[in-house]
């Protein structure tokens, strides 16, 4: 069932595996909506979680693949729910705090954001360090790229349903990683929907507006999408995608002529 109490069910089942493991798990932190408490009922996934491990029993070969064939076993389980699903991440310590992936930092900081469900609160220490900030600059022009694909949905605007839900999901592609990594870049660290807020300050009047649209659209069920809303969203994307890019790099260029 994908029920309210399904997924309480799936959460401690998985509690009771990271318990199995012993001290060398050192924490479990749920994110996503489900830690928000904005759960969906057959919507939200299960498990967006992380395991964070002691550093040494990464080091070992042997104890490292018999680790990653119990989570294998455990990922097995989840899905047998039939609830929407993807894995579970995991990391040592040491990676943790050091190498996390740049756009899910923020989230860590924010009260109701996320929640402690097993071991030490080390939603504190999630970070990354220089260099992963550089790579995460790099990574927002590849992101920008990606976007001028949804091109190819205005080539052939008579969309069938499997060619409107592609759209959907590029447009929820967009709103999730666009936004928050331009933040990123202009200096501000933020979860997902507070980076709306942000982008508002640089952009023309009426861009904060359209992403919020755009933000509904994506979260929209994708059974009662139309073609003529997607259509609009994505003409909206590729139009923010450029407000965006020109803000960056107009910023950029008065960055360096107040540092010359």
């Amino acid at each position: 069932m994908n029920d309210a109490s399904a997924y309480r069910q799936s959460i401690e089942d998985f509690m009771r595996f990271c318990e199995a493991l012993g001290d060398g798990v050192l924490s479990v932190l749920l994110f996503g909506s489900l830690a928000k408490g904005e759960g969906r009922p057959g919507r939200s996934d299960i498990m967006d979680a992380i395991i964070v491990l002691k550093d040494d029993l990464l080091a070992n070969e042997e104890d490292y693949y018999r680790l990653v064939l119990s989570f294998i076993s455990c990922c097995r389980l989840l899905k047998n729910t039939q609830l929407p699903f993807h894995p579970f991440h995991y990391y040592g310590k040491e990676e943790a705090m050091r190498l996390y992936p740049i756009r899910m930092i923020p989230q860590w900081a924010f009260a109701g954001q996320t929640q402690k469900l097993l071991g030490d609160d080390l939603r504190d220490l999630i970070g990354a360090e220089a260099r992963i900030y550089a790579a995460n600059n790099m990574a927002y022009y590849a992101e920008r790229v990606y976007t001028q694909e949804l091109v190819s949905f205005l080539l052939t605007p008579d969309l069938d349903r499997k060619r409107i839900i592609s759209a959907q999901k590029c447009i929820k592609r967009f709103v999730r990683f666009i936004p928050r990594m331009a933040c990123s870049l202009l200096g501000h660290e933020v979860p997902e929907q507070a980076a709306l807020d942000v982008l508002e300050e640089y952009l023309p009047h009426g861009a904060g507006e359209t992403l919020r649209d755009l933000y509904k659209l994506a979260r929209e069920r994708k059974e009662a999408v139309l073609v003529d809303a997607v259509l609009t969203g994505v003409k909206h994307c590729l139009e923010l995608n450029e407000e965006i890019h020109d803000m960056l790099v107009a910023k950029a260029s008065v960055d360096k002529g107040a540092s010359d």
